[in-house]
């Protein structure tokens, strides 16, 4: 593991001529990155195996989490075999910094309604609850 964090150097991550190269070479460390996309689609499957047992709040959250790791994990894994392939353009790098900009904001999203909108859903349900503590409640006997 440590040889292949030494073969990285970051200054060719972003040099441009690099990353808008049309048709890399086949070979080389990217082969690696078929490992965390593995697990991005690992992770999906168990967040479709857990939401089912969540509350519907966060069943929904899950599920979005979910949506993305599989997602990124199946189009990560095709980008790594057109590029294996070398087919043009579809394995070129500049679909992985597409996809990683397109995990990074669609995380995000996922982020804002985590802390933004579930919050406000919780404030919601209790103060429904709050409200229909004091209904009266009709008479189960006639």
């Amino acid at each position: 593991m440590l040889e292949i964090l030494k073969q990285i150097d970051l200054k060719k991550l972003f040099d441009l001529d690099r990353v808008f190269e049309i048709d890399p070479a086949p070979e080389g460390l990217y082969i690696y990155l078929a490992f965390p996309f593995g697990l991005l689609l690992l992770a999906a499957l168990a967040l479709a195996i857990l939401a089912p047992r969540k509350s519907k709040m966060y069943q929904k959250l899950l599920v979005k989490w979910a949506y993305l790791f599989l997602t990124t994990g199946l189009i990560g894994e095709a980008v790594i075999f057109f590029r294996y392939q070398g087919i043009v353009y579809l394995g070129s790098r500049v679909v992985l910094y597409l996809l990683f900009l397109l995990f990074m904001l669609w995380a995000l999203s996922i982020c804002l309604y985590w802390f933004v909108a579930i919050p406000k859903e919780k404030k919601l349900l209790q103060d429904k609850k709050n409200f229909e503590k004091y209904l009266p409640q009709g008479k189960k006997g006639s």
